[in-house]
C-alpha cells in the first residue's frame, strides 16, 4: 500500500505529486536495528530501521528514500518514506511503476497515481524550462531532446 503523508491512500482520486512524500509499506527489506523479538510489534522509541536502504524507483526514476524500517506498532511490516521524483510525462499517471530493490534482489513492480501537470522550472544557466510535456525548451524557441 501506498500513501500520502496524511495517511490516504494514493490512487486516482489522491494522486501523489513530484516532490511529496509517499509512505510505501512492504515486507521483506531484511534486518533491523534495534531488532523485536518474533512475533512482537516494532516499538516506536528507538526505531528499528533496516540495515540496508532499499533503492526505490517511481517512474523509472530513482526515489530519494527519506526513511527505511519497521513500522511501530506493528509486526513484521516495513515503512519507505520516499520522495515523489520528477518523472518525464510518458511514465505519470494513474499507473505510475514503482519498485523496490534492495542489491541485486528486485520487488514485483506495483502502481500509484502520479499527477500529471506541469513539471516546474528547470533551471540551466537560468536560460532553459521543463515544458508539460517534458520537453527542455529554450525562451527563444528552440526545442532540446530530452
Amino acid at each position: 500500500s501506498i500513501f500520502d503523508l496524511a495517511n490516504h491512500l494514493v490512487d486516482a482520486s489522491n494522486p501523489a505529486t513530484a516532490g511529496s512524500t509517499v509512505q510505501i509499506y512492504c515486507t521483506g527489506l531484511g534486518t533491523v536495528s534495534n531488532q523485536p523479538a518474533s512475533g512482537v510489534a516494532a516499538p516506536g522509541n528507538p526505531l528499528s530501521l533496516t540495515s540496508k536502504v532499499p533503492t526505490v524507483s517511481i517512474g523509472n526514476t530513482a526515489a530519494q528514500v527519506l526513511f527505511s524500517g519497521l513500522v511501530p506498532g506493528l509486526v513484521g511490516v516495513n515503512q519507505l518514506n520516499v520522495v515523489v521524483p520528477a518523472v518525464y510525462a510518458n511514465s505519470r499517471g494513474p499507473a505510475t511503476p514503482v519498485g523496490i530493490s534492495l542489491g541485486i534482489i528486485g520487488s514485483n513492480t506495483v502502481t500509484m497515481a502520479v499527477q500529471r501537470g506541469t513539471e516546474g522550472t528547470l533551471r540551466m544557466n537560468g536560460t532553459f524550462m521543463r515544458t508539460q510535456t517534458g520537453a527542455l525548451n529554450h525562451p527563444r524557441g528552440h526545442d532540446l531532446a530530452r
